[in-house]
């Protein structure tokens, strides 16, 4: 090939990739100006470095969080925590522990049914409070490093943990905190820079979105039924230290456990795999209640209208469901310091 025809190729493909980034960049000045989109993210600096338990709320906080079927605002008070600020000294207090599911993602605070809760015993003129200390992306390590540090300052009456099958890869594989983001632990370069992209680019996000509205809910790798007896021990022997630790802190622990993708599932070796976690959590005397237990009434289009399609998080109308549960619950131990 003659030096001509080299130089004419050369000068083609920078042509074409000219005029490609030229593109990107019109359609993304377009997307800003005439349809901004919600750029993927927890806004930078909801999130800091914490010494004792990974990685937390940062205080007093307003930030966004955005994903294709939701944009909401997370408001943090002074102990680094969703919700309103805790008021140590109320008759009857409730520490709240878990992950994303307790902690309320997808939804504002007013939507998630720990303010249901609230609400729920205010209306009764009862001096009930709760507070939340649930983060997204927590495991054991990290919920029990948080009860050790909040039930002494705290003093909570009772202990209600929320236990979703993905905390025990949740610890194994803890998130970490980068420039104010959090950040799966092993970061590669293309998952910085496909990071910057979630954060800044109308486009990137544009087209992330029409891919994520056509695809298929997936199964996940996380499903009970594929989860090993060593697992279902090792979590219940996590579950049985958190219960220690609440009631040497003279606390009462409870557990809930948050049905599969929210809703439950269809696998067939689902109930065998759930009756055996039933077992050992009795075995260790573990008080439990498996919110799985309230889908069994509803429909499938019910169903799926308690959780975001594709997230899979509660949706407004399955925090509003499932605080049904939690208020019965709470109300059995509340009223028995008496109720008028």
């Amino acid at each position: 090939m003659d030096m001509k025809k080299t130089k004419k190729i050369i000068f083609g493909i920078l042509a074409v990739g000219l005029t490609l980034l030229f593109t990107f960049f019109l359609l993304e000045i377009v997307l800003r100006v005439f349809s901004p989109q919600s750029l993927y993210t927890f806004e930078q600096g909801l999130f800091v470095s914490d010494s004792h338990v990974g990685y937390r709320l940062a205080k007093n906080q307003r930030a966004w969080h955005s994903q294709p079927e939701y944009s909401y605002i997370i408001e943090t008070n002074s102990w680094g925590f969703r919700g309103p600020e805790p008021r140590p000294g109320a008759k009857f207090k409730i520490l709240i522990t878990g992950d994303s599911f307790a902690f309320g993602q997808g939804v504002p605070e007013s939507g998630t049914f720990a303010q249901i809760v609230r609400k729920h015993f205010e209306k009764r003129n009862l001096d009930v409070d709760i507070l939340n200390t649930s983060v997204p992306g927590y495991g054991f390590v990290n919920e029990i490093g948080i009860l050790k540090e909040v039930l002494p300052r705290y003093n909570p009456h009772l202990v209600l943990h929320f236990f979703y099958w993905n905390d025990l890869f949740n610890d194994k594989l803890s998130s970490k905190v980068l420039n104010g983001y959090l950040v799966p632990p092993d970061l590669t370069r293309f998952d910085h820079f496909r990071a910057f992209l979630n954060q800044n680019s109308h486009l990137f996000v544009f087209t992330k979105n029409i891919m994520y509205l056509a695809k298929t809910p997936s199964s996940g790798k996380d499903h009970p039924a594929l989860i090993s007896q060593g697992d279902m021990e090792y979590a219940v022997a996590q579950l049985r230290d958190m219960m220690k630790t609440s009631q040497k802190g003279g606390s009462t622990f409870f557990l809930f456990l948050v049905p599969f993708r929210g809703a439950g599932s269809s696998h067939p070796s689902w109930p065998k795999a759930n009756d055996k976690f039933h077992g050992i959590l009795r075995s260790r005397e573990i008080p439990f209640q498996d919110l799985d237990s309230l889908l069994f009434s509803l429909t499938v289009a019910e169903r799926r209208k308690l959780t975001f399609r594709f997230d899979k998080h509660w949706s407004k109308k399955g925090h509003e469901y499932f605080s049904r549960a939690i208020i019965r619950y709470v109300e059995s131990i509340v009223c028995k310091r008496g109720c008028e």
